[in-house]
């Protein structure tokens, strides 16, 4: 009878605190994707440096034209729960690409610019989390 009772409350408690748990994961999660972002923001912007400090130049007709591709500073992301135990969580990352481009009589004044905004659009990304890491 006592073990009985002892098992009943051990399960209650396990029972009670099994959301609380669930909560503390999903918030965890929510700042590793946090982090996640901000290191895959991070890594667009020194592909962008990269880009800009190895311009190409294309001559068409009597104009030299580069062009390059950059990224917003901003960003927006969610997280979700799934139904897979495998992944139990999907990220969202939306952000905005865009694209520069200078035309001019010259290599040299090409790539020094002035820059023109050519595009600008909505990038979303989904990530998933799996093995306790987000993956692309």
């Amino acid at each position: 009878m006592m073990k009985s009772f002892i098992t009943t409350i051990i399960l209650s408690v396990a029972l009670f605190l099994l959301p609380i748990a669930y909560a503390m994961e999903e918030k965890e999660v929510e700042k590793s994707f946090h982090r996640f972002n901000q290191q895959w923001m991070k890594s667009l912007h020194e592909m962008e440096k990269r880009g800009r400090a190895n311009l190409r130049c294309k001559k068409v007709k009597d104009q030299y034209i580069t062009v390059y591709t950059g990224y917003s500073t901003t960003y927006s992301s969610t997280i979700k729960k799934t139904d897979y135990k495998e992944s139990p969580y999907i990220g969202i990352l939306n952000y905005r690409e865009k694209k520069f481009i200078s035309r001019a009589r010259t290599f040299e004044e090409a790539i020094q610019g002035p820059f023109n905004l050519i595009d600008d659009y909505p990038v979303t990304e989904i990530f998933v989390f799996k093995n306790g890491r987000w993956r692309y």
